[in-house]
């Protein structure tokens, strides 16, 4: 409850203030996606921001407190399509689900609407509920009410997963192990840095990539949709779970490879100081006849102290019982 009562100060300044800390506004700029190799359509603008576009507003805040297993790491970000005066003025507005997985509230007013009223805002998955209060509560201060008197708000509030950020190479800094393109190809973990101004910028390593290139150990499949964590072998650095999402898109070969052998691995993290980055990923195969879903659970599930791995997939739904 503590927590969640920082969380609505730090929203409330977000949406209001539109911070941005002296400190961040100091430090030499991180790489962008481009930077790092990683391709998308068109041209930027000339922030390379969401922000290029007219009249949007964004404000964040970001949340770090103690250290170790109960760390805080998290925060908001909140979108102003029509900045400060979001709160009266709507915008139209659609709603698409890329994989089906995740949670946003108010989608069903947007798609009986065809109206955007208000900020969107974006939080970890846990904070979803805090963040939409939070919302209604600054829509009553900042708006009017409507022609009947009311004051009545659908924020819409999407979560990110932020619970596994952590510290693959046993640096003390959190890197980011992740599919690149969950419809086609790619697998990377990339590696934080810090310079002297303790300004961060990431450093990608490949783990998968396509059939054109040497991947760790020989493995190469598409469609790595659900991902997830979890500490397989018991030597307290998690590791990391991905299969391919067989026929997502049937035959037409949005995937490249639809009819890949539909598989499941977790990925052994290994902290070797002679890898790029200090460590890599060893494949080891789960199975070959399930695949993985959009989503994927690793936990504990029968208390025998062992790893188990569940997904649904066309096939079925599977458990994978650790032993």
């Amino acid at each position: 409850m503590a927590e969640h009562m920082v969380l609505r100060a730090f929203l409330l300044a977000a949406v209001s203030g539109l911070i941005v800390s002296s400190a961040a506004a100091q430090r030499a700029p991180a790489q962008r996606a481009r930077e790092l190799g990683i391709p998308f359509d068109g041209t930027p603008g000339p922030k390379n921001a969401i922000t290029d576009v007219a009249g949007v507003a964004v404000g964040f805040s970001t949340l770090i407190r103690g250290s170790g297993p109960h760390a805080v790491r998290t925060g908001v970000t909140a979108i102003l399509p029509r900045h400060r005066a979001s709160a009266n003025r709507p915008v139209f507005a659609g709603v698409f689900s890329l994989n089906g997985n995740g949670e946003m509230t108010g989608t069903h007013w947007i798609e009986e609407s065809g109206f955007l009223e208000g900020p969107v805002m974006l939080t970890n998955t846990h904070s979803v509920g805090v963040v939409r209060d939070a919302v209604i509560a600054w829509r009553v201060k900042q708006g009017k009410a409507d022609a009947s008197g009311y004051y009545w708000s659908l924020p819409v509030v999407a979560e990110t997963w932020d619970g596994e950020l952590n510290d693959i190479n046993g640096d003390k800094l959190n890197d980011v192990v992740t599919s690149l393109q969950a419809h086609v190809f790619g697998l990377a973990w990339f590696e934080q840095k810090r310079d002297a101004s303790n300004a961060i910028t990431f450093v990608q390593h490949m783990i998968m990539d396509d059939f054109g290139t040497k991947n760790t150990g020989g493995v190469t499949f598409s469609q790595p949709h659900g991902t997830t964590f979890a500490d397989v072998d018991g030597d307290k650095i998690p590791d990391f779970i991905v299969g391919k999402r067989y026929w997502a898109h049937r035959d037409d070969y949005l995937d490249p490879d639809p009819y890949g052998e539909p598989v499941l691995y977790w990925y052994r993290t290994v902290r070797n100081p002679k890898a790029p980055g200090g460590a890599e990923f060893v494949p080891e195969l789960i199975h070959n006849r399930s695949g993985a879903g959009s989503d994927l659970f690793a936990g504990d599930i029968n208390r025998d102290g062992h790893v188990d791995i569940v997904t649904a997939t066309r096939f079925g739904t599977f458990i994978f019982w650790g032993q």
